[in-house]
């Protein structure tokens, strides 16, 4: 179990042995991650620096993180997940980038060819008509004979 979870347990004896305390909030600043302690009055939202009403369940080192406004874990393990889990979707950014960059070589090769073989197309059709031509002046542009 984590300190601060220690401290809670104390600090949650005092709240049900006094009747004086009426609610525990946790203190996260540059002095103190995570301190639980009793207030006798309820707080009025969730947060009001250093203060933060909500529970930071499920971590071991947590810290209030002011500018996002939610608990982080600075447990070495839950870094290591965390660090983890980045190196993956990093990879992951990699291999899609590689694959749209391969795809965009292949679309460019296939228009290259298609470029190609249009380019070919018309030169044909202009030999065929060149070849054409002097049989259309013969026949004084008539093409039914």
């Amino acid at each position: 179990m984590a300190e601060w979870q220690d401290d809670l347990k104390e600090q949650e004896k005092l709240v049900d042995e006094t009747g004086y305390f009426k609610q525990i909030v946790y203190v996260s600043n540059d002095q103190f991650d995570c301190l639980p302690i009793p207030i006798p009055a309820k707080l009025n939202a969730d947060f009001a620096f250093p203060f933060v009403a909500e529970e930071p369940k499920g971590m071991n080192n947590p810290k209030y993180d002011w500018t996002k406004h939610v608990w982080v874990d600075q447990d070495a393990a839950s870094t290591s997940v965390r660090l983890t889990n980045a190196e993956k979707a990093i990879q992951t950014a990699q291999e899609q980038a590689t694959s749209a960059t391969n795809e965009n070589k292949d679309l460019k090769n296939s228009l290259d060819d298609i470029a190609k073989n249009q380019t070919e197309q018309s030169k044909q059709m202009a030999q065929m008509l060149q070849l054409l031509a002097p049989a259309v002046a013969k026949n004084g542009g008539n093409t039914n004979a």
